[in-house]
């Protein structure tokens, strides 16, 4: 891989189940590792991000950001100095300490319409977490004092990708948790495999919620249909019991019969044993006739409502 330029991630033909989403911040982590920006200011603000938000709590990706930091500074450096002072000639974001040992972020400097997009990029790497999307999506973004928070969050606004704060245990945190908004901001950073492993996420989990809508529909239309064919049948045998079977029109007495020998068929297939021609309609209200018959004779009681 070439130190002087950006290399953007590849999309690859990876199999997509939910299992591969439990770590989706592995993916964007991953995305994010590859390669450098091309110019001298970026790598400033890549270096900067990586610096001002590094937590003194254990990541797990300290390994993989310290060799990214020790290619910028191979790529910059030939004397060893601080790689933010290396990058002073040309800088676009840059880290400032307060005296009393705080950090905040110096925006004074030049730098070009990329370099907030990679000072971003590693304010994720050092402190950025990310949910699974198909359970319970969410990006935040750890900021290291409310100062850097009130300044992110405008910097990021002014981007058109506001992102809401809150406070977790005394940590500044800013966050993301709409789709289209995490997605705006993997795109920005430049994470496009993430980004695409994002939208194959949204597939899945809307495929899931159509397919368990259909199917609590289906198994409610299934106890429907089971409900009103066992009333029908409770209707009919009454009747029979009563021996008033032959106060029912011929209709609605053949329909009846035809129902009273085959309860478990559907309406469609009770329509298929008749002997003539009739209608679906036409047989659901001869057998509501029919249990209305036996509801106003006393043979059953009425349906609640």
């Amino acid at each position: 891989m070439s130190g002087d330029e950006f290399e953007e991630p590849s999309v690859d033909d990876e199999a997509v189940s939910e299992d591969s989403f439990e770590k989706f911040g592995d993916t964007v982590r991953e995305a994010l590792l590859t390669g450098e920006p091309k110019n001298q200011c970026c790598r400033n603000s890549l270096s900067c991000g990586i610096r001002l938000f590094a937590k003194k709590r254990k990541n797990a990706y300290s390994e993989e950001i310290g060799e990214l930091c020790r290619r910028l500074e191979k790529i910059h450096q030939k004397k060893k100095k601080s790689l933010v002072d290396s990058f002073g000639a040309v800088s676009g974001f840059a880290l400032g300490q307060t005296e009393d040992g705080g950090k905040f972020l110096d925006i004074s400097g030049g730098g070009c319409a990329e370099c907030f997009a990679q000072l971003l990029r590693g304010c994720y790497l050092s402190a950025g977490r990310m949910g699974n999307p198909l359970k319970s999506l969410y990006m935040e973004l750890s900021m290291p004092n409310a100062d850097v928070a009130d300044l992110m969050t405008e910097l990021l606004t002014e981007r058109g990708i506001p992102p809401k704060r809150t406070v977790r245990r005394s940590e500044q945190l800013l966050y993301y948790k709409r789709t289209e908004a995490v997605g705006d901001v993997l795109n920005y950073m430049g994470a496009s495999k993430a980004y695409f492993r994002l939208i194959n996420a949204m597939i899945i989990k809307e495929y899931k919620i159509n397919s368990n809508r259909r199917t609590n529909c289906d198994t409610s239309n299934i106890n429907k249909t089971v409900n009103a064919s066992a009333r029908q049948v409770a209707a009919i045998n009454a009747i029979s019991e009563a021996g008033m079977m032959a106060m029912l029109s011929r209709g609605i007495r053949e329909t009846a019969l035809l129902r009273l020998e085959n309860p478990e068929v559907t309406l469609e297939e009770l329509i298929a044993l008749h002997p003539y021609r009739i209608t679906k309609s036409g047989v659901n209200h001869r057998l509501q006739k029919a249990v209305s018959f036996a509801e106003l004779n006393g043979l059953m009681p009425g349906k609640t409502r």
